[in-house]
């Protein structure tokens, strides 16, 4: 990248630097670093790999000064080490020999080309782990901003294994690198929408394929589309398209086996087939005859609103709770559902708007009532975990007639639930009895 271009150049100082400071005294000669015929030192080796942080069993090489670390599970072959190496000498190495062969060794170095020779491999090897700090300092955070800024070559070799697609227009300027394994569901994923972002923004995409050579069977078992439209589209009356137009085709399949069509949507949505002709869950293609499409229509009918509740008296999940879900005092129940056992989960259909959370009327609302404090009111009750209600201060709390929710995206909303018992309902189960009926998810 640029900036790789500018740390190169600005460190073209830290060389001549480093080199007027280097005598060639100071160089171990290779030999010395070598393990004698009667085999390797175990306690230098154990204070050497203590020095690096490295524990037993871990797995590392150095480069250039860089200590580069694997999971032992996963097996480093000579592709990867080939790699490392291309990228470290292209990076930071070449820049710097052939400011280093410019230079000349000081009096004491240039007895003999042998002398020399190691002179500039010392000079060489300071001024790349100098390079390396530089780069390392860019990728820390700044002024409190957690994001980070990574050095990438701008002459990566795009040999057989990679696929490199220009950009177009001003886009151009912005370059899209992936490494990916070609047979690997994040590969299905990442491709339509690495494509569709240089069509919609005209970026420079360079892909690198990067397969697991050792794998004992096909990885894959499904065919996948992904669709993505970052584009949109309009008729002549300037109505929306996108409807009609996105679709996932799938084209040319001859197989005998029993296909499922499975939508892969995110986690918050609620997904129903709304038009199909055939059973969806069991595609026998051989047994279609004279029909050549089949066709289905999938629609977005819900995002949920998913949660955990827990009763800040006993710290245990109030199960059995009835939960209802409004848009607004005149309409307090459009959907409802049940609190569960299990770490009191529950979950609401919703779309993005306004929503108020109450408690049913019967035993649960008799029994319960809704708590909550200042910064729980003030995040608007959507948090990600209960860990934080461990620490809550009983007095802090304040008994609520509902709690208000906002779903602002599609990503849907997780919120937490206090609750508590009223004085006079202590030993009270709103599982005794109970002839609430539930419509829940």
């Amino acid at each position: 990248s640029r900036a790789g271009s500018e740390a190169a150049a600005d460190s073209a100082k830290a060389v001549e630097e480093v080199a007027a400071a280097l005598d060639a005294p100071t160089i171990l000669p290779s030999a010395a670093c070598k393990p004698d015929a009667s085999g390797i030192d175990l306690h230098a080796h154990t204070l050497y790999a203590s020095s690096l942080g490295l524990a037993v069993g871990d797995a590392a090489l150095i480069t250039n000064g860089r200590l580069v670390k694997w999971e032992s599970s996963s097996p480093l072959d000579s592709v990867d080490v080939a790699l490392l190496e291309e990228y470290e000498f292209r990076q930071r190495a070449e820049a710097a020999a052939r400011l280093v062969s410019q230079l000349d060794p000081s009096v004491a170095a240039s007895a003999d080309n042998v002398t020399a020779a190691r002179w500039r491999s010392g000079v060489l090897m300071l001024a790349v782990s100098e390079l390396t700090r530089v780069a390392q300092r860019a990728t820390q955070s700044s002024g409190g901003s957690s994001r980070k800024v990574q050095l990438q070559p701008d002459d990566l070799p795009c040999g057989a294994a990679c696929v490199r697609i220009p950009g177009e227009g001003a886009g151009a300027a912005m370059e899209l690198v992936a490494i990916l394994d070609p047979l690997s569901k994040q590969a299905q994923r990442l491709a339509p929408l690495m494509l569709e972002l240089q069509a919609a923004l005209g970026l420079s995409v360079t892909l690198f394929l990067n397969p697991d050579t050792s794998i004992g069977e096909f990885p894959l078992e499904d065919f996948y589309r992904y669709v993505v439209s970052l584009s949109p589209t309009f008729d002549d009356a300037g109505t929306a398209l996108a409807p009609q137009t996105d679709m996932a085709r799938f084209a040319a399949l001859r197989t005998p086996q029993v296909l499922t069509l499975h939508l892969d949507a995110p986690e918050a949505w609620l997904v129903e087939c709304t038009e199909a002709a055939y059973d969806m869950d069991n595609i026998r293609l051989s047994e279609l005859g004279e029909r050549r499409t089949i066709f289905a229509r999938y629609e977005l009918v819900s995002i949920l609103i998913t949660g955990s509740c827990e009763d800040v008296a006993s710290r245990e999940p109030p199960n059995g709770l009835q939960l209802l879900l409004g848009s607004s005092k005149s309409a307090p129940h459009i959907t409802d559902t049940l609190v569960m056992s299990n770490l009191g989960y529950f979950q609401l259909k919703a779309m993005p708007g306004a929503w108020q959370l109450t408690l049913a009327p019967g035993p649960s609302k008799e029994v319960y009532e809704i708590y909550s404090d200042a910064l729980n009111l003030a995040a608007g009750h959507a948090q990600k975990s209960m860990r934080r209600y461990h620490h809550v201060d009983p007095s802090a709390l304040v008994s609520l007639p509902a709690i208000r929710l906002l779903v602002s995206d599609f990503g849907g909303l997780h919120a937490t639930l206090m609750v508590q018992k009223k004085p006079t309902m202590r030993h009270v189960s709103i599982l005794d009895g109970d002839q609430q009926g539930g419509g829940g998810t």
